[in-house]
């Protein structure tokens, strides 16, 4: 019974060694060390870790722009937070409905009615957002990743007068997709 523990033993010793090898092979200077035989032993590894920039942009909600009452522009505005653990990142917006570049609604039945995305960042920078396309780089203040229930990102929807007055009336709707990385 006791030869069973002992080989048990020796299997388990032996995956260990061999993952400890492997470990030791991926990207670490020293190798690992083996305790000796004794009354204590001591033994040592090498951890590695590697930690990516990160980004979340968080806060966000569906936008309901309302009724055009056929004067004027509509404008709705969404605030979110946006972190990144480099201060700066870019943003791509993009359409559901989109072409060129162009966000667009569209009515289901193959009108569509443009609108323009503008998004300004912790410094006040403000910059328009086309259909796909990687913006400048902005900048973020926010130090906790949900920016302790703050906001620091304001993004503009817009829909100009002159677009919504050729529209045939009807609901028009788009899904936006923002994509944020870090820079």
């Amino acid at each position: 019974m006791n030869g069973c523990l002992t080989r048990g033993r020796a299997h388990l010793i032996g995956a260990v060694g061999i993952f400890l090898t492997a470990l030791a092979l991926a990207g670490s200077p020293v190798r690992a060390a083996d305790g000796a035989f004794g009354a204590t032993s001591t033994g040592s590894i090498n951890l590695d870790l590697q930690v990516n920039e990160i980004v979340m942009l968080t806060g966000l909600n569906d936008v309901n722009m309302g009724t055009w009452t056929g004067a004027g522009n509509m404008t709705s505005f969404e605030f979110a937070c946006t972190f990144s653990s480099t201060t700066q990142y870019r943003v791509t917006a993009t359409s559901a409905n989109g072409a060129g570049q162009w966000h667009r609604l569209s009515n289901g039945s193959g009108t569509f009615l443009r609108y323009l995305v503008h998004w300004r960042d912790s410094n006040n920078f403000q910059r328009r957002l086309r259909h796909s396309q990687e913006s400048v780089q902005f900048f973020t203040d926010a130090t906790a990743i949900t920016c302790n229930g703050a906001t620091n990102t304001r993004i503009r929807i817009r829909v100009r007068s002159q677009w919504l007055a050729a529209a045939p009336a009807g609901t028009y709707s788009d899904t936006l997709t923002l994509l944020v990385r870090p820079d």
